[in-house]
């Protein structure tokens, strides 16, 4: 998990509470709930006891009871309160009922049923300001399912159907389609839940489906990926990492042993399914979503076979260690139980929206052009930006806390100890990577240099390489130089950009880097580089607009690209202040509704996993003055802060020193 000083934890947490933001603050849930559910001794028992879960200790104790028999529920939950339905087999099992964290409470919250009908196993996501119930079934004659979905606003409680379903799920041959599921497993992120197999025929035999449908819970829309789980199951145990969401147990039959061990990863950043090692045991039909901290999963409870009537029901808890995905034995609830909902909180429960807390970012290098082109000035100072307070610095005057050369049209890649700056010119152009020892902010050069001297390039890295890519020699190249971090050598993979391109900007996911516009001209083309087996392709996704000399910022979510020079409809080219956004999950772009303050190119960025800083700002002397629509000086020393949470831009209180653009920037990490 994050370490943070006493200085940060103070600094985030009074900018978060001033800033109303606490769901974006790095601090884990710091307790689980079980909540209902069936118990022993193998009969159709209901409980109405409520397990409180330490996530510090991993002790479990009964809490205070529910006053009322639940289960076959769901439970949507922010870091106040859970809220979960009335269940099976109550005459109105879609009432809602509130658990609040700060007292151990729960109550009926509401006497309105809000989906106007009995169902039960529902299936239930969350999101920073929502949450939402999907599906479920009733059971008459024969068991039916539904596909409506109903949503819960966290700040007001009030219930409401927002007019959107689950799509259809293609069923067994022989059986009918339907739109509706019940019991379909779920994982989430920040910006997707993912809804997993479940029940879809109107039988008693339930069969089950395969498919994933995914839910943006920005805006409320539901598709199919085509990425799914290998077979048919249904009752998974879904537990949720910052970059991953793992499919637990579950059941693959509608026999009385049907329960299965599997264990399933979804990597979010490409939405793929890949089989992992099986669950000490089988287990199944506990909750559709499980507990989990930034640390580790928890699959607890649930049965070892089908049926209620007949099923052996488990106290036992399994936990997935998100760090090496090793899964063991952890703590037993009190009282072996199944079907019940989960819920989690005391903190924030969402992952927010970066990678990890920073807590530094720093532009380096850089260079100013006055209006009549003469003389240039190059800069070796390195400006730091304080995250916790937006102020501004240089962190020493001492020569080793400066490049050891003045330069611009630089690019930087970092792993977690160390940032290096490559390439640029001083004006002659240069092979030079200059390292930065993030532990005491000190400047050298490792003697081990790019094979080519280049400038204006990109660079993006993976968790074991930097890979500079691009740039100009002085001709334009596509050449693709890789910096292993664990022993500094820097080489030429013959692995490289589909198409040379300067002026080119780039963002990673945590399979992907991304290589976005660029010239000679300007290019709206992304270009990809696969970090598992280094080749590189043309996804079919483009930025939304042209642009040359533009820059980028990203967390775990999207990639932004922004600013820039290029043509905008029908005019001719010139500063550009619009964003592009990439969706890191799908590879679809859109053009962001907010846009830079004012039109910049060669902008440099950093950030701290809730932000974006877009810093200063030049435009080559070749484009210059001719376009009507290049401002009177070229050179901005504003910071503009694009937040993540809701996509508005700012300009940060304190800007750079000096007019300067053509910098690098990066950003540390704890």
């Amino acid at each position: 998990m994050p370490v943070f000083s006493l200085e940060e934890v103070k600094a985030l947490q009074v900018k978060n509470i001033s800033q109303n933001n606490l769901k974006y603050f790095s601090e884990e849930p710091i307790f689980g709930y079980v909540i209902g559910g069936y118990t022993p001794p193998g009969t159709n028992t209901q409980t109405s006891s409520l397990t409180k879960i330490s996530f510090s200790d991993e002790t479990s104790s009964i809490s205070s009871p529910l006053g009322a028999v639940r289960t076959n529920i769901s439970a949507a939950f922010n870091n106040q309160y859970a809220y979960y339905n009335r269940g099976f087999p109550n005459a109105n099992g879609c009432v809602l009922n509130r658990l609040d964290f700060s007292s151990g409470t729960a109550s009926e919250y509401s006497s309105t049923s809000f989906l106007g009908a009995s169902r039960f196993n529902l299936s239930a996501v969350s999101g920073n300001n929502y949450g939402w119930f999907a599906g479920g079934a009733i059971q008459p004659a024969t068991w039916v399912v539904y596909s409506t979905i109903a949503r819960v606003d966290f700040s007001t409680a009030v219930m409401s159907l927002p007019g959107v379903n689950l799509p259809p799920a293609s069923a067994p041959a022989g059986t009918p389609t339907v739109a509706g599921r019940s019991r379909a497993s779920v994982v989430s992120n920040a910006t997707y839940g993912y809804f997993a197999g479940g029940s879809i025929a109107n039988n008693p035999a339930r069969t089950f489906t395969n498919l994933i449908t995914r839910m943006d819970l920005s805006i409320e829309t539901f598709n199919n990926p085509g990425k799914n789980v290998p077979t048919g199951r249904d009752s998974m145990i879904g537990v949720s990492a910052p970059l991953y969401g793992y499919y637990g147990g579950g059941a693959d039959t509608a026999g009385p042993s049907a329960t299965i061990n599997s264990l399933l990863r979804m990597d979010f950043s490409s939405e793929t399914i890949t089989s992992m090692t099986s669950l000490p045991a089988v287990r199944g039909f506990a909750s559709t979503n499980g507990l989990s901290n930034f640390s580790y999963g928890y699959f607890a409870g649930g049965e070892s076979q089908d049926s209620p009537l007949t099923g052996h029901f488990l106290s036992t808890t399994q936990r997935i260690d998100f760090s090496n995905e090793t899964v063991s034995n952890s703590f037993n609830l009190p009282i072996a139980r199944g079907q019940f909902a989960a819920a989690q909180g005391g903190q924030s429960i969402t992952f927010g929206v970066g990678r990890g807390s920073k807590s530094y970012g720093y532009f380096f290098g850089g260079s100013y052009i006055p209006p009549g082109l003469v003389p240039v000035t190059y800069y070796n100072t390195i400006i730091r930006l304080d995250f916790s307070n937006s102020a501004i610095s240089i962190p020493s005057v001492t020569p080793n806390n400066n490049l050891p050369s003045s330069r611009a049209a630089i690019a930087a890649v970092s792993n977690n100890n160390y940032g290096y700056i490559g390439g640029g010119e001083t004006p002659t152009l240069t092979c030079t990577i200059t390292r930065l020892d993030f532990s005491n902010e000190t400047l050298s050069n490792p003697a081990k240099n790019l094979p080519t001297p280049r400038h204006f390039l990109a660079a993006t890295s993976s968790g074991s390489y930097g890979y500079f890519g691009g740039g100009y020699t002085p001709t334009v190249i596509a050449t693709i130089s890789r910096l292993d971090f664990s022993n500094e050598i820097v080489s030429n993979p013959g692995k490289n950009l589909p198409a040379a391109r300067g002026g080119l900007s780039a963002v990673s996911s945590t399979s992907y880097g991304y290589f976005g516009g660029g010239g000679p001209g300007s290019s709206n083309t992304i270009q990809r580089i696969d970090f598992s087996n280094e080749t590189f392709n043309l996804p079919g996704t483009d930025l939304r607009y042209r642009s040359t000399a533009l820059s980028a910022t990203s967390n775990n979510r999207y990639g932004y690209f922004g600013g820039g020079f290029g043509p905008v409809d029908l005019l001719p080219d010139q500063y550009l202040c619009t964003i592009s956004r990439l969706d890191l999950s799908t590879e679809t772009t859109n053009t962001l509704g907010a846009a830079l303050p004012d039109m910049r190119g060669n902008s440099s960025t950093v950030t701290d996993g809730f932000y974006g800083y877009f810093g200063g700002s030049g435009i080559p002397p070749s484009i210059g003055s001719p376009s009507p629509m290049v401002p009177p000086n070229r050179f901005q020393c504003t910071i503009h802060r694009l937040d993540f949470s809701n996509e508005t831009l700012s300009n940060s209180p304190v800007p750079l020193p000096q007019r300067r653009g053509y910098m690098a920037g990066l950003s540390n990490s704890n």
